[in-house]
Order: C-alpha cells, then sequence, then structure tokens
C-alpha cells in the first residue's frame, strides 16, 4: 500500500468513513492519526493546517490511510 499526496483530488477519492492514517513527509512517517469521522473531514483538517505553516511545503506531505469497520471499539 503506497502513499498518496495530501491534495483534495486524492482525498476526495476516499470513502467517508472512520478509519486510521499515516502522515508522511517524503517518505518518513510523521504522524499517525485516528479519523472518528469521516476520513477525508480529517485529512482536510491536516492539509489546511500544514498549509499555513513555514518550511512545510505540502507538496512533501502525503498519507496512507485504511478503513475500519463501524463496530470497532477503541
Amino acid at each position: 500500500l503506497g502513499t498518496a499526496p495530501l491534495d483534495e483530488a486524492h482525498i476526495g477519492r476516499l470513502k467517508p468513513h472512520q478509519g486510521v492514517y499515516g502522515l508522511h513527509r517524503d517518505e518518513t512517517l510523521v504522524y499517525i492519526g485516528k479519523a472518528d469521522n469521516p476520513l477525508p473531514d480529517r485529512l482536510t483538517e491536516h492539509r489546511v493546517k500544514l498549509g499555513g505553516r513555514r518550511n512545510m511545503p505540502n507538496d512533501r506531505i502525503r498519507f496512507k490511510a485504511i478503513y475500519l469497520a463501524k463496530t470497532w471499539v477503541p
């Protein structure tokens, strides 16, 4: 399973399900998160937040995500 750019086009391909995801800077995993709400919404929050940071160009940030069943309990 490869990574995808953290951009609107790739985020928009995700289904509105809960899941877990990893954010990568270049090829290095830098963050792991869980989305109790739809994955696209949570990843968009990250994209917007990171877009406002200096020295953090969005084209270097990628993500990998998997869906979790609704019956999954943390």
